[in-house]
């Protein structure tokens, strides 16, 4: 496969995932004390700050993965921020019949953006991103490089020595 099509793929997930995260984030965004009282009514103490920091994650989260900020810090945030909430509002062990199969498929549709997530912490977002158009002007002398100080107490290697 070519680094033009890899790129693309990479891009396109990106955006299909964030496309896939954003109609909660919205939904959230707009109704905050909604989404306090649905964390309330789960029994979850201190709904109302949860919701909020929920509500923050879900919002920034999709639009830091659409254009590649961050990536592995985001993947982990939201990868955790979907496990939570899945775990907390798709109970579908306490329920019975047709509940019980909606609840479930919608824990094991959160459960798929979870397992998406890892993949982008792994794959990274590719060239076609913010982190990619970064590597790119300091890397290639398109910016001000900025150099490390060397590691006091002689670095990784020397230690293992």
């Amino acid at each position: 496969m070519t680094e033009r099509t890899t790129n693309g793929i990479l891009l396109a997930g990106r955006l299909i995932l964030a496309g896939c995260l954003l109609p909660t984030a919205i939904a959230r965004v707009l109704n905050p004390s909604g989404f306090a009282v649905t964390l309330a009514t789960e029994g979850l103490p201190f709904a109302t700050e949860v919701a909020a920091g929920a509500v923050v994650i879900g919002a920034v989260g999709p639009l830091a993965l659409a254009v590649g900020v961050l990536p592995r810090a985001t993947a982990l945030v939201m990868a955790g921020h979907t496990l939570l909430t899945t775990l907390l509002l798709h109970r579908f062990w306490e329920f019975g019949g047709v509940f019980r199969q909606a609840e479930h498929a919608a824990f094991l549709a959160d459960l798929t953006i979870v397992g998406a997530m890892l993949f982008y912490m792994q794959a990274g977002p590719g060239d076609w991103s913010w982190s990619g158009l970064r590597r790119r002007l300091f890397s290639e002398g398109g910016g001000a490089e900025r150099k490390r100080p060397a590691p006091r107490g002689g670095g990784r290697a020397l230690k293992a020595a």
